[in-house]
């Protein structure tokens, strides 16, 4: 059986996603990996071009205008699943571009296509991760699912799920889903998939610029309204030349502590729930920066490609 992972990505350098980092850590995962490029502004395109160079056998690159509704970000699940019609394989691997697949659970994603047959939606743990250490959600995601037409991204990007329009003609499928989630199957992988929602300080403010843009109902605008100002606020408080990026996550870890989970009312998370010790290989050489230096990712990655397959 084979997997197709698929990707979105617009002006990923200026928000800081490691996007190279993501799309190397599940290269190992599927037979083949597609890329969309919004048509960015940045430098994103040409090093997506330098990727595709070194692994011209798996990964295949589009550029596509973003197109979709922009009052919850559902423009994202749109962009989504224009990449997603495009997937040969007979399952898709969805992740986002800063989503790190763990190095040492690579076999076994591939074996729950051999274990579980008949599961046509796999949910994958997730750490969210404020920085490069504060543990802020841990989640189960919808991202690994056979190539179905009725099985697409919805919301924001968020997940997968089934597209219950077109399982109207499949009144059994709906009955058994709703009562009893057949389909679906939970994994507790060794590791979980290491979502990093803000890993470096400077682009973050870009990042939550980009928000307004994508997301127009008020509770969103709010919630994001407050988080750009602080961050911006501390950014500028302190001296990045003589400090490291954590003092930067140390003080706004106080406002994801105290109010972030109040302007955010469907986060599962109330606070800050730990502290991460152990990140995935291939981000270990980012921890600790101010800016997403991309150039370096690509000279520094590309010299190790000979481990990604």
């Amino acid at each position: 059986m084979k997997i197709s992972g698929f990707l979105i990505i617009k002006n990923g350098v200026a928000q800081g996603y490691p996007f190279i980092e993501a799309i190397l850590s599940a290269l190992p995962v599927c037979d083949e990996f597609l890329i969309s490029e919004g048509y960015s502004s940045d430098e994103t395109w040409k090093l997506l071009c330098k990727l595709q160079e070194k692994y011209p056998d798996k990964i295949k690159l589009f550029r596509d205008h973003w197109r979709g509704k922009v009052w919850k970000g559902e423009i994202i699940a749109s962009m989504s699943n224009v990449l997603k019609k495009r997937c040969k394989g007979e399952y898709c691997l969805y992740i986002q571009a800063n989503e790190i697949i763990h190095e040492s659970t690579i076999k076994e994603i591939r074996n729950l296509l051999k274990f579980y047959p008949s599961v046509e939606i796999f949910l994958f743990p997730f750490f969210n991760i404020l920085g490069d250490k504060f543990l802020l959600e841990i989640q189960f995601r919808k991202r690994l699912v056979k190539n179905l037409d009725y099985i697409i991204v919805k919301g924001d990007g968020y997940q997968l799920g089934y597209d219950v329009g077109k399982l109207i003609l499949r009144p059994r499928k709906i009955l058994n889903y709703l009562l009893h989630r057949i389909g679906e199957r939970n994994v507790y992988l060794t590791k979980p998939v290491f979502r990093y929602r803000a890993p470096f300080p400077k682009n973050y403010i870009k990042k939550l610029e980009t928000r307004f843009e994508l997301y127009h109902d008020d509770m969103d605008i709010n919630a994001f309204s407050e988080e750009y100002k602080i961050a911006k606020n501390i950014l500028s408080s302190i001296n990045v030349d003589k400090y490291s990026s954590n003092l930067f996550w140390e003080k706004i870890s106080g406002f994801f502590e105290n109010s972030y989970w109040k302007l955010n009312p469907g986060s599962v998370s109330q606070g800050i729930m730990g502290i991460i010790y152990e990140h995935p290989e291939i981000m270990r050489h980012l921890l600790g920066k101010w800016e997403y230096d991309s150039e370096d990712s690509i000279r520094y990655l590309l010299k190790k490609g000979k481990n990604i397959k």
